[in-house]
């Protein structure tokens, strides 16, 4: 048996980016950094991407300093550059967003998470 999952909490680094992906444009797809600091203060940072209603989700209440936790599972894509070297990056795909800090005023109709 194998398990890829993972829990992350930390602040957005930047507001989210929305687009829409697919044939036919139908898919919703919101990216977004997520840094995690450990117990050195040492900063590590998530490239968080969402489908769907939670890409919505994240898109719509989603800011930068916004305190949030993130489950998913990651993903690794590799792919050669313009120079032909071999690149590789990682991705927290998530399954679950829930934002951790108070609302504001302007979230009232917030729901609690996705």
């Amino acid at each position: 048996m194998s398990v890829n999952r993972i829990h992350i909490i930390g602040n957005m680094g930047k507001d989210p980016e929305m687009s829409y992906k697919g044939q036919d444009g139908s898919m919703t797809v919101t990216k977004v950094s997520v840094a995690v600091s450990d117990r050195n203060d040492k900063t590590n940072w998530f490239n968080v991407t969402a489908f769907g209603k939670t890409a919505e989700y994240l898109n719509n209440y989603g800011r930068k300093g916004r305190k949030v936790y993130v489950d998913g599972r990651m993903q690794m894509s590799r792919w050669q550059d313009k120079e032909g070297q071999n690149r590789t990056s990682w991705e927290l795909v998530a399954n679950q967003v829930e934002f951790l800090d108070s609302k504001s005023d302007n979230d009232l109709n917030e729901p609690d998470d996705i």
